[in-house]
């Protein structure tokens, strides 16, 4: 009875993003200890002053041992400081546009599957300097995260 009740409030969670009341989500999947790593995407919502439209902060965590160079890993990377982001479907997406001021359009996507597990893929745009071209890079940076907890 209780997994049900817990599973239940996860998902009142996840389909109730853009309630005010909710300042940040954790997402999580840790394969640790055995041959694995550590993935968290953090979404914290930014203060805003009246009238100006929500913003996050995303950082994405990567923890564990990297067997190849013998060495701990623990790295976090801002994914954009001022991200506008939508909870209006079953993706959650968030962007920001720094173009054209030496910036890339970044582009989160966070897709969720039946078993409540999200992907999360990363797509920036950009401009080369040097050619005047459009760049795109797209990566999943996580699958199989799980709405650990709001912030």
């Amino acid at each position: 009875m209780k997994r049900f009740a817990l599973g239940f409030v996860v998902v009142l969670s996840v389909a109730s993003f853009g309630s005010p009341a909710k300042v940040g989500m954790r997402f999580v999947q840790d394969d640790r200890p055995v041959d694995g790593f550590l993935f968290e995407l953090n979404l914290v919502r930014n203060p805003n002053k009246a009238g100006e439209a929500l913003t996050y902060t995303v950082d994405f965590r990567k923890m564990g041992y990297d067997r190849p160079k013998h060495a701990s890993l623990d790295e976090t990377t801002n994914l954009g400081r001022e991200m506008s982001c939508s909870f209006d479907t079953e993706d959650i997406i968030c962007f920001q546009d720094l173009r054209p001021v030496d910036g890339a359009f970044s582009e989160l996507t966070l897709t969720r599957n039946e078993q409540n597990e999200h992907t999360a893929i990363l797509r920036k745009i950009w401009v080369d300097r040097r050619t005047g071209k459009d760049l795109e890079k797209e990566e999943t940076l996580a699958t199989r995260l799980i709405l650990k907890r709001p912030h």
